[in-house]
């Protein structure tokens, strides 16, 4: 016999079953699940005062329904996070969807990261997002050429505008997205050259297995690779972008994070 049934709360639950025969002798058992849900999608249709983010320096919720870090300007800085819920350490898939273009000059410039900044407080991370450097440090290079705090972080960059020198590194003279850790944003852990100003949008999947790193960009397969000794520590999550001399918008929509539920 066959017996479905829908749990719709999640927690933990003991579902037992019981059978008599037609003699009359019973069996019992029990199997014990835990029901998890994920995270519901950040899709930023409405303005974010009074809620989970905060706003820093030039970025803006737009009535479009995304977050901008910088508007088409030059000499912007912005920065965007969630200061209430953090995300888990351990093995994580973050989705979201990015847009830049646009730019008034010859070139774009200069891009926008997605951080996870595992920072002690709220003020930790502020203090963070003020000290990070715009230009090629993207708004969070805060280490290496950017700087030199000490910090516990994992980002993926997409990154518009050539460095050779001026303040970081960069691996190519291409667009390109990569994995960076702890606010260096010359020490290109794991890269791929990128087309990104196309002034369309784009979905951006990050997931992490133990060491494993993987990126996604419209399905397609970018990065998949092992880093030695990288653990994913969780923390404040949110966006920053630049511009400089090169402008662009840069956006963000639809965040979603998805982890193994530990089910209270």
């Amino acid at each position: 016999t066959e017996v479905d049934y829908t749990i719709e709360t999640p927690g933990n639950y003991v579902v037992t079953l019981s059978v008599t025969n037609p003699d009359g002798d019973v069996k019992i058992a029990d199997v014990a699940l835990g029901i998890c849900t994920y995270g519901e999608m950040e899709t930023f249709d409405q303005a974010l005062s009074g809620g989970d983010w905060t706003v820093y320096g030039d970025a803006y919720w737009d009535q479009g329904g995304w977050l901008e870090m910088t508007g088409n300007l030059q000499g912007k800085k912005g920065a965007i996070f969630n200061t209430v819920e953090g995300v888990n350490p351990g093995d994580v898939e973050i989705h979201f969807s990015i847009w830049t273009g646009g730019n008034v000059t010859t070139t774009g410039a200069d891009g926008f990261t997605m951080s996870v900044v595992n920072a002690a407080s709220v003020a930790d991370l502020e203090n963070f997002i003020a000290t990070a450097a715009n230009g090629g440090c993207l708004g969070y290079g805060v280490s290496g050429e950017c700087g030199n705090m000490t910090l516990d972080a994992f980002h993926v960059e997409f990154d518009t505008y050539h460095n050779n020198g001026d303040v970081n590194y960069d691996p190519t003279s291409q667009n390109h997205v990569a994995v960076m850790l702890d606010g260096d944003a010359s020490n290109h852990v794991l890269w791929v050259a990128q087309t990104l100003e196309d002034s369309q949008w784009h979905d951006v999947m990050i997931k992490t297995i133990g060491q494993q790193i993987i990126v996604t960009f419209d399905g397609n397969e970018l990065i998949n690779d092992s880093v030695n000794d990288f653990q994913f520590h969780g923390g404040f999550i949110g966006f920053t972008g630049v511009t400089g001399w090169g402008t662009n918008y840069h956006r963000f929509d639809n965040l979603q994070i998805v982890q193994n539920c530990l089910v209270p």
